[in-house]
């Protein structure tokens, strides 16, 4: 049987619809999790055949490959959707499967400070620099720090003053004495993700989606539109951009996505991720283009030619919830209701009864969505905010 093979998942997102989607592609497929959530319940991964669970390092992983081989397997691909193993399973998809995939490039993406310098003949870096030793230059505020393995704006503090860049330092080391610490100038500007696949050399944008970004010193993204137009000279200049990165990394075969701000200095890159993004934007690639992005992915990564072309165009928008409260997750009411509301695709709780929950520090804490279309990216964001405001948490205080 011809078998494609995904190092972790998670319970909602590109990963989990990577997984359903090669399947549909005619493919056996296997994950290999390190998460007993996941072992333990297969039957709500029904579209997975086999899942095998396993401490995520080479040695494990290489195991569980060679007796896939030996049990009949034939390996198509090794691919992952989860940081930090896209540049792993792209490495052993080409000694074990003879893709061509650009894992040194999905490696250097890994690390924020290597990208950095990766980047740096580009006019596309913010003023950067390492402060994991001693400081010894003057910062100007505000500033962002952050840790170069950071993800999901988890270990990314937005900081005004000396005070807070010293508790941010200590946040980022206390756990780990080994962080290595960016500080980077902060850039004001509208924030985009922009999607991108790259398939022998040649980039294609699939999609670009402005983000809604909260402040009070984290980066949390409370909304996502597709739709809104970008004049054709800050298109232009984006898409150029995109194939000076590709150039510069050297990428031939991978999807990844930035993100971007456009600030009075032009595009700026404010992250540039190995992976499509997670949470709703496969499923608002979809309704925005019937593009499903997670399966195009696998397409590529699996030596097949992926289909891109837009078969609609609509706008999308999806709002995200989240809580001021601090406390354990009792209940929710009006879901069906926001769920029924016109234009609305999608209403997603991702919390469950008895969880904790807070104030967002990372994009892990948004607890549910309203996703909703329209004929203008106003009017979709309309509809979803409407549709919100019938949803309530109950959450018992701590």
């Amino acid at each position: 049987m011809t078998s494609i093979v995904f190092i972790e998942s998670v319970q909602f997102g590109a990963a989990r619809d990577a997984l359903q989607a090669s399947k549909q592609l005619g493919y056996t497929p296997i994950l290999l999790t390190e998460k007993r959530s996941i072992a333990n319940m297969p039957h709500e991964w029904g579209s997975t055949a086999l899942i095998f669970h396993v401490e995520l390092t080479e040695t494990q992983i290489r195991d569980v490959l060679d007796h896939l081989r030996k049990e009949g397997h034939h390996l198509q691909a090794v691919i992952s959707f989860v940081e930090p193993y896209v540049s792993l399973a792209a490495r052993l998809s080409n000694e074990y499967c003879q893709t061509v995939l650009s894992a040194d490039a999905l490696s250097c993406m890994e690390n924020k400070l290597h990208t950095r310098h990766a980047l740096a003949s580009l006019d596309v870096n913010p003023v950067y620099f390492d402060i994991t030793e001693e400081l010894h230059r003057a910062v100007a505020f505000p500033a962002v720090i952050k840790s170069s393995f950071s993800k999901g704006s988890r270990d990314v503090y937005y900081i005004r003053t000396a005070e807070e860049l010293a508790t941010a330092r200590y946040k980022l080391t206390s756990r780990h004495t080994d962080t290595v610490i960016l500080l980077e100038t902060y850039m004001e500007g509208i924030q985009y993700m922009v999607e991108v696949m790259v398939r022998d050399h040649l980039p294609q944008i699939v999609a670009v989606a402005e983000q809604e970004v909260s402040g009070d010193g984290k980066f949390i993204v409370t909304g996502y539109s597709i739709g809104n137009v970008l004049p054709k000279k800050d298109y232009d200049e984006l898409l150029k951009l995109v194939g000076e990165i590709v150039g510069t990394l050297h990428i031939t075969n991978a999807a990844f996505h930035l993100e971007m701000r456009l600030t009075s200095q032009g595009w700026k890159l404010i992250e540039l991720n190995p992976r499509m993004a997670g949470f709703t934007m496969n499923q608002m690639i979809g309704e925005a283009y019937g593009i499903n992005l997670a399966k195009e992915t696998v397409r590529l990564y699996a030596g097949e030619v992926p289909l891109l072309t837009k078969i609609k165009e609509c706008a999308v928008y999806t709002y995200c919830m989240t809580t001021d409260l601090c406390g354990i997750f009792r209940g929710i009411s009006g879901l069906e209701e926001a769920a029924a509301q016109p234009g609305v695709k999608a209403a997603q709780l991702l919390v469950k009864t008895g969880d904790i929950v807070g104030p967002a520090m990372s994009m892990g804490q948004r607890y549910g969505y309203v996703m909703a279309t329209g004929d203008s990216v106003e009017l979709a964001r309309e509809r979803a905010m409407e549709a919100a405001r019938l949803i309530a948490f109950y959450i018992e205080e701590i």
